[in-house]
């Protein structure tokens, strides 16, 4: 058995235990320890590093047992068993540690990183959660193993953001939502603010191009319309683009924006479909084959393309407008990729 601590100056913790037999230490830094020296000297910190479950729970009870101070020892990087518990995010030694004692090192950040064990935990999801956004293209939420030791943490801390129960916690959290009132847990105010006014701004400039069309005949070529939004109908639909169905169109960018206003009310596809459900217009466009998610792909990809991602017309726009200032900041302001997948995109 060997142990390798490797410290990233990416993610400024990393270790892991390599379980094979003869298995060379190697390490991404100048260790001057000997691998005899780590597997003698941080037994209790290997364990929570490569057990999991009633296993861990059972070791860090007899190592206490041993040696109570066992839970304080510092490795060479200054960190405790603590640290690493959170830095993997193992709940059942996060849960065994602090239960013995092991809470007062939840503000130690005396270490190579300078950060508490908190501060890794919540600096490694923010860091996995970036590089499966932008380089696998698609984040599924934090894991519940994650969002445990996060919990058991601030519950720990008194943290005013845990006052509800962990499946509470989960479920607020799941979706990366730091201000705490998130709709469904991904979709903050300042988001739901964007898009708002992006479905705005699609229905003024749907408004000025209706001169375009002439009673109720189709029109030459839909993508000579100043409308953006138009593009983000299919070209086999074409055929069936009159006035009334660009009416019906624009409806639905209406009551999408009317819903974006209710703050309260969830932000779904199915719920968009039912505020339409009965309109002639809109049932012309829905009859002839036009989808709300044609509406929803409008504002959501237009809405990237104006954000700070994309060209930052709307900061620079909103940046200073007094209701969109007075409105929370959150983790998932700009996580339009986020909303895209919750709305089925």
């Amino acid at each position: 058995m060997s142990f390798e601590f490797s410290p990233d100056p990416t993610y400024h913790f990393r270790c892991h235990l390599v379980l094979e037999h003869g298995g060379e230490f190697d390490t991404a830094v100048d260790d001057p320890l000997l691998l005899r020296d780590l597997a003698i000297q941080y037994l209790l910190h290997s364990a929570v590093i490569s057990m999991r479950g009633q296993q861990v729970k059972d070791t860090v009870y007899r190592y206490f047992r041993l040696d109570p101070s066992s839970i304080h020892l510092t490795d060479a990087y200054g960190l405790t068993p603590v640290h690493i518990a959170f830095g993997r995010a193992n709940p059942d030694a996060v849960a065994a540690l602090l239960a013995l004692g092991g809470a007062s090192e939840l503000s130690n950040a005396h270490n190579k990183g300078g950060m508490t064990p908190l501060q890794y935990l919540v600096r490694d999801m923010q860091l996995s959660r970036r590089f499966h956004e932008t380089t696998l293209g698609q984040w599924g939420g934090y894991a519940d193993d994650q969002l445990i030791c996060e919990f058991l943490a601030r519950r720990t801390l008194n943290s005013s953001s845990t006052t509800c129960n962990l499946k509470e916690f989960i479920a607020q959290r799941k979706w990366g939502c730091t201000c705490g009132i998130c709709a469904g847990g991904w979709l903050s105010k300042r988001m739901r603010f964007q898009l708002k006014v992006q479905a705005g701004f699609c229905i003024d400039m749907m408004m000025s191009e209706k001169w375009v069309f002439k009673d109720d005949e189709v029109i030459d070529d839909p993508m000579d319309l100043m409308d953006l939004s138009t593009s983000y109908i299919p070209e086999h639909l074409y055929p069936s683009f009159n006035k009334t169905f660009y009416e019906g169109f624009q409806s639905v960018f209406v009551m999408t924006e009317l819903l974006l206003e209710k703050r309260k009310e969830a932000f779904t596809k199915d719920v968009v479909a039912r505020l339409i459900a009965g309109r002639d217009k809109v049932r012309f466009f829905l009859d002839e084959g036009g989808k709300v998610e044609h509406v929803l792909d409008a504002i959501t990809d237009l809405a990237k393309g104006e954000s700070s991602l994309g060209d930052g017309e709307f900061e620079e726009t909103f940046g200073e407008d007094a209701e969109y200032v007075k409105l929370p900041t959150c983790d998932n302001d700009l996580a339009l990729g986020l909303v895209r997948r919750m709305l089925g995109l």
